[in-house]
């Protein structure tokens, strides 16, 4: 990785799930507008507690600039316990269409799925997602196997019928940290 110390941003994102969805988090580490390397991606077992997902959560957030968790759901009852802790988590509600909101009192913001999924296509495209050496094989494998999965479907994003996008809803909430950070850093 070509990125200098102090100013690359590490951002944590996490899709959350439980019983049919893995819980999963992806780290991207990088500028905004330049290229992304993902240095963690992990899918959680299956069946997981809330509490322990947190857990996970806030013992990775110290390591991380930002923190970006899905907030739909069971997402802000997860982000509930985050700040009870006192963690610097912001949540993303996706929509199904119209203009994203800043709650910045609150720490949640919302977007449409179609424009966060485009960001990590474009980066795509454009070469600028790289997954790390230090990364298991079979994480990547995962990513690479639900990046390919997922697809356009109308107006619609998701998972080809048999599959999962957890691991690309985390990609693309981290790769989205990374790119809004300046907005969102705490001294803002």
């Amino acid at each position: 990785m070509d990125l200098k110390d102090g100013q690359a941003i590490r951002c944590l994102g996490v899709d959350l799930g439980q019983a049919q969805d893995h819980p999963s988090m992806v780290t991207a580490v990088g500028m905004p507008k330049t290229e992304k390397w993902l240095t963690m991606i992990k899918e959680l077992p299956l069946q997981l507690s809330y509490v322990t997902i947190a857990d996970a959560i806030l013992k990775l957030e110290n390591h991380h600039d930002i923190v970006i968790v899905d907030s739909g759901g069971v997402g802000r009852a997860v982000l509930d316990m985050l700040r009870k802790e006192k963690s610097k988590a912001w949540g993303l509600g996706l929509t199904g269409s119209g203009k994203g909101k800043i709650d910045r009192g609150r720490r949640m913001m919302t977007m449409a799925k179609r424009k966060l999924v485009m960001g990590v296509r474009l980066h795509l495209v454009d070469g600028l997602i790289k997954v790390s050496p230090d990364v298991g094989k079979d994480d990547a494998l995962a990513w690479l196997e639900q990046m390919r999965a997922f697809q356009a479907k109308g107006n619609k994003f998701e998972a080809a019928s048999g599959t999962h996008d957890d691991i690309v809803i985390a990609t693309a909430n981290a790769i989205f940290g990374v790119e809004q950070y300046p907005l969102l850093e705490p001294d803002q």
